[in-house]
């Protein structure tokens, strides 16, 4: 099982050369196996940033998250109290509310996180993998 970032859901659905070579093996690895997470807060972000017209989506995002929800390799990971409770303990310098979220979602998992994201590489709690 392996969580999805934000941006490595995008470029999973959408292009997967944005991906590197590791998180596309690893991502087809999960998906065969059909253990690919998505953290609902990733929703919540990819909304926002289609309303401030950073993201467009042909369908419509709303069509974009009813075809990411149908998907049997994918399941999306609700933000409950223990999620929340983690993320407000995550230390200071993990100031986006968007990625505690996520790191917390994966630590509570105890699932790697595909993910970019530099900063997010430094949190020693999560497996993190680019």
């Amino acid at each position: 099982m392996i969580l999805l970032d934000t941006h490595a859901v995008l470029w999973w659905t959408r292009d997967h050369s944005e991906l590197s070579t590791k998180a596309k093996k690893i991502v087809a690895q999960e998906r065969e196996k059909n253990e690919l997470v998505v953290s609902s807060i990733s929703i919540w972000e990819i909304v926002l940033l289609e309303k401030k017209k950073r993201l467009s989506f042909s369908r419509g995002v709303e069509s974009w998250i009813e075809r990411l929800a149908a998907m049997k390799e994918i399941s999306i990971q609700p933000i409950d109290f223990s999620i929340a409770r983690l993320a407000a303990a995550l230390p200071y310098p993990y100031g986006d509310p968007a990625d505690r979220f996520i790191l917390a979602t994966a630590q509570s998992l105890a699932i790697p996180l595909i993910t970019k994201d530099k900063h997010m590489h430094t949190y020693s709690q999560v497996e993190t993998i680019w």
